[in-house]
C-alpha cells in the first residue's frame, strides 16, 4: 500500500471516463404490461437491474407496431446503468453476462461499453454496485421531482475509482463472482421451497383438496413430514378428517365456526411507565412479529395506551389484518409492547392450534377479503367484535397440531434458507469493502495465472490488430464509393456467383471447370458430368441468394438458418437428410479431428450458438466468421455439406458486416484443410485467422478492378 498516496501498491486512480468507450441509451417504445414470450420482443424495465444483478425476466412485450424504433439490446460483457429513477435507485447497475437480442433498452437505461484492454467490466460492476459508489451516483443525482431524479454522463464519467492491473481486476471480480454464484443458487432455492409451501398450504388447510390416500402419502414420501411427528400411525384419522366437504353438516372432523368460538380477545393492564421496556410490531404479509427500535414509544394523556406481551400471545393488527397484519410473539420478544391499536387473542387450547389458526389466516384468499368489511372514515380497522365473528373452519386438535408441524417445518427450513442468503450477502459486502479497495489482495501466484492468460492472447493481438486495421482500412475504403453504380453492382454480383459457386465446389471433389459451372448456371447440362455435379451448381447458386436475403434482415444467426442453408445445399441430393443433424457417427477423411459423437450434436450446437451471441459478438468481423465457420465444421453437423454450409455461414458473417464475400480458392485447398485441422486439434485458431484474413483482403479486388482503382492501392 502506497501510504502517501493511500493507493496499493501496482494501482492507480482514474475516472470512469478512461475504461468507457459510450453510454447508449435506448429508446421508450409501446408495450403491453406483460412480459414478453418467446418469439416476442420486449423492452427492459427499471427494475432489471435494481438488485444489482441483471434480471432478463423485469421486460414488457413491445406492441408489434413499435417494435421498429425499438435499439439497443443487452449485449454480453458490459453493464446496464439506470441513469433515471427514485433517488434511493438511480445509478442502479448490473453487469450483462450474455447478449440477449429480442430484448431492448428504454430511455431510462444506459448500456456502458468497455475501451478495449483496460477494464474487466464484470469488476466494474462491482465498483459502481458497491455502496460507496452507489451512494456518489445517488448523490449525484438532480431533479425537480423528489420522486426522479436523473444523472448525467459527464457526472458518471467523473467518478474516480481505483484501478488494479487487468489481471487482478478479473481475479477479483470471480472471486466476488462466487458469493455471488452461491446467493443466486439459494435465493433460487427459496423461491422453489415458497412455491411447495404454498403448495402445502392449499392442500393441508383445505379438506376437499387432500381427498385420497395417495394425495397425502405424496406428501409424506417428499419429505414433508418429520418422523419424529408419528404421523404414520394416524394416517387413516388425517385423510377421513380432511376428505369430506367443510361445509356439510355431516362433516364430524372439520368444523365451521366463530373465531370467538374458541378465543377471546386478552384483558390487559395499562402500562403505567415505559422504562425499560421495547416495542414490537405486527408486520404485514403474514411475516408475524417482529421488534421495533425505529419507533420510541410514549405515554401522553391523549394518546394511545400500551400493554406488555408475553411470548405465544396471538397479536393482530387492527388496522391491517387485510394485509397479512397478524402473527404470534417469539420467546425472544417476550415482554414487547405494543399500542391498544394490536389485539391479543387468548385461544382455548383445547379447540384451537395458535399455528394452526396462523397458517388459516395466511391464506391471501382469506386475509385479502376481510377488508371491505373494516369500518372507519380514514383509516379503516377490524373491531375486537369484528374479529371474533370471523369464519374459521377446524379439523380435530390433534389434526390441526400435526398440519401446523409440517407448515412450520418447512417455513423454518424457508426462513433457515434466507438467513443464509443474508449472510452471504453481508460477506459479499465485507469482501467488496476489502477486495475493491486493495485493503486485501490476491495471492500473487493466482493472479500470475491471470496475467499468463493475459499475455496468450497479447501474443496473437500485434498480428489480428495489424490485419483488422488493414482489412477496416479496405472496408472504409470501399464503403466510401457505396453505392455503387447498378451496372457495376450487377457484374460482380454474377462474376461473385460464378467463383464461390465454383471454388466452394471444386473443394469438395466437384470436377466441373469454371466454365463448365457457367454453363451449368445458365441451365445447360455439361456431358459426361453428373447430376449431382449439377445439383451442386445449382443447389449453392440458390444457397448464396438465401444469404443475401439473411444479409438484407440483418438477423443474429440461428439453428434455423443452418438447417436452411445446409437444405439448400443438399436439395434433390439428399432430401432425408437435408437440414437435418446427423444420428450417426461421423469421419473426417484425411484429418486428426475426430467430431463429436452424433448424441452430442444438438447440444454441441447449442453451445455453438451460446458462443455466438457472447464471446463470438466482442470479436471483430473477420475473426468471428473464421471462427464460425472453423467452430462449425469442428462440430461436423451434419451427414454431408458441412464444408460448403461453412464457408456459406462464413461469408453471411461477413457481408452483414459490410466485407465482400471471401472465397477460398481451390488451390489453396491443402492449406485450408491443414490449417482447420491444427484450430480443432490444438485449439490454436491463428493459422486458419491467417488463412482467411489474406481471402478476405483478396475479396476486395474485383471491386478495385470495377472501379478503376487498382493502381491507386
Amino acid at each position: 500500500m502506497n501510504k502517501q498516496f493511500d493507493i496499493p501498491n501496482g494501482w492507480c486512480t482514474k475516472r470512469i471516463s478512461y475504461l468507457i468507450k459510450s453510454m447508449d441509451a435506448g429508446v421508450s417504445v409501446n408495450s403491453e404490461d406483460r412480459k414478453a414470450d418467446l418469439g416476442e420482443y420486449g423492452i427492459l424495465k427499471t427494475s432489471c437491474v435494481t438488485s444489482g444483478v441483471f434480471n432478463a425476466d423485469e421486460n414488457k412485450v413491445i406492441l408489434t407496431s413499435e417494435v421498429k424504433r425499438a435499439r439497443i439490446s443487452p449485449s454480453c460483457d458490459k453493464i446496464i446503468m439506470s441513469r433515471m429513477n427514485t433517488p434511493a435507485l438511480v445509478g442502479a447497475n448490473a453487469y450483462v453476462p450474455k447478449t440477449i437480442n429480442n430484448l431492448f433498452l428504454p430511455d431510462r437505461l444506459w448500456l456502458l461499453t468497455p475501451k478495449e484492454g483496460r477494464v474487466s467490466m464484470r469488476w466494474l460492476a462491482f465498483v459502481l454496485g458497491s455502496p460507496k459508489y452507489r451512494s456518489k451516483l445517488s448523490s449525484l443525482a438532480t431533479g425537480t421531482s423528489n420522486s426522479m431524479k436523473n444523472i448525467t454522463k459527464r457526472d458518471v464519467n467523473s467518478l474516480p475509482v481505483l484501478l488494479p492491473p487487468l489481471p487482478e481486476q478479473k481475479a477479483i471480480a470471480d472471486l466476488l463472482s462466487t458469493w455471488d454464484k452461491a446467493i443466486e443458487k439459494t435465493e433460487r432455492l427459496i423461491q422453489v421451497k415458497e412455491r411447495r409451501f404454498r403448495w402445502l398450504l392449499r392442500k393441508l388447510m383445505s379438506p376437499t383438496a387432500v381427498s385420497s390416500n395417495s394425495n397425502y402419502e405424496c406428501l409424506v414420501m417428499n419429505g414433508e413430514t418429520e418422523s419424529n411427528l408419528e404421523l404414520s400411525n394416524h394416517h387413516s384419522e388425517l385423510e377421513n378428517a380432511v376428505s369430506k366437504p367443510r361445509n356439510t353438516q355431516n362433516d364430524a372432523k372439520w368444523k365451521k365456526v366463530k373465531l370467538g368460538d374458541v378465543s377471546e380477545v386478552a384483558k390487559k393492564e395499562k402500562l403505567h411507565s415505559l422504562t425499560g421496556c421495547f416495542l414490537i410490531t405486527v408486520k404485514l404479509h403474514c411475516v408475524g412479529i417482529k421488534r421495533n427500535d425505529r419507533s420510541i414509544p410514549k405515554l401522553t394523556k391523549r394518546g394511545r395506551p400500551y400493554f406488555r406481551h408475553q411470548s405465544g400471545d396471538f397479536l393482530i393488527g387492527r388496522q391491517n389484518f387485510h394485509n397479512g397484519g397478524f402473527g404470534i410473539v417469539p420467546s425472544e420478544l417476550d415482554g414487547g409492547i405494543t399500542s391498544n391499536a394490536i389485539t391479543c387473542l387468548l385461544v382455548d387450547k383445547s379447540q384451537l392450534s395458535k399455528n394452526f389458526l396462523f397458517f388459516q389466516l395466511s391464506d391471501p384468499n382469506y386475509y385479502k377479503r376481510i377488508g371491505h368489511i373494516m369500518d372507519g372514515t380514514g383509516q379503516k380497522e377490524l373491531s375486537d367484535k369484528q374479529i371474533l365473528k370471523l369464519m374459521v373452519c377446524l379439523p380435530d386438535i390433534r389434526i390441526q397440531k400435526q398440519i401446523a408441524n409440517i407448515l412450520s417445518a418447512a417455513q423454518y427450513e424457508i426462513d433457515l434458507l434466507k438467513q443464509l442468503a443474508e449472510k452471504y450477502k453481508t460477506q459479499k459486502l465485507g469482501l467488496m469493502q476489502k477486495m475493491l479497495t486493495g485493503e486485501w489482495r490476491i495471492y500473487p501466484d493466482i493472479i500470475m495465472q491471470y496475467e499468463q492468460d493475459h499475455m496468450d492472447i497479447k501474443k496473437q493481438e500485434p498480428f489480428k490488430m495489424l490485419n483488422f486495421k488493414n482489412l477496416d482500412k479496405l472496408k472504409q475504403k470501399l464503403d466510401s464509393f457505396r453505392p455503387l453504380p447498378p451496372e457495376i453492382v450487377s457484374n460482380l454480383h454474377e462474376d461473385l456467383v460464378l467463383r464461390w459457386t465454383y471454388h466452394s465446389n471444386a473443394i469438395e471433389g466437384n470436377t466441373l471447370t469454371l466454365k463448365e459451372t457457367k454453363v451449368a448456371l445458365e441451365g445447360i447440362t455439361v456431358g459426361g458430368k453428373t447430376m449431382r455435379e449439377h445439383l451442386e451448381v445449382i443447389n449453392h447458386r440458390e444457397a448464396i441468394f438465401f444469404v443475401e436475403d439473411l444479409v438484407k434482415k440483418n438477423e443474429g444467426l440461428s439453428e434455423w438458418q443452418v438447417k436452411s442453408i445446409h437444405q439448400l445445399v443438399l436439395k434433390n441430393i439428399d432430401d432425408k437428410n437435408a437440414g437435418v443433424y446427423r444420428k450417426t457417427n461421423a469421419i473426417i477423411s484425411g484429418a486428426d479431428h475426430v467430431p463429436p459423437d452424433a448424441l452430442h450434436v444438438k447440444s454441441e450446437m447449442q453451445s455453438f450458438m451460446d458462443w455466438y451471441k457472447n464471446e463470438g459478438a466482442r470479436l471483430h468481423p473477420v475473426e468471428r466468421a473464421a471462427r464460425v465457420h472453423a467452430d462449425f465444421v469442428k462440430i461436423h453437423p451434419f451427414v454431408d455439406g458441412n464444408g460448403r454450409t461453412a464457408r456459406l455461414l462464413m461469408n453471411l458473417e461477413l457481408m452483414k458486416s459490410g466485407f465482400p464475400p471471401a472465397v477460398l480458392p481451390v488451390d489453396r485447398r491443402l492449406e485450408y484443410y491443414e490449417s482447420l485441422d491444427i484450430a480443432h486439434t490444438k485449439n490454436d485458431n491463428e493459422p486458419f485467422l491467417r488463412l482467411i484474413s489474406e481471402i478476405a483482403v483478396s475479396g476486395f479486388d474485383p471491386y478495385w478492378h470495377a472501379l478503376r482503382l487498382r493502381d491507386e492501392l
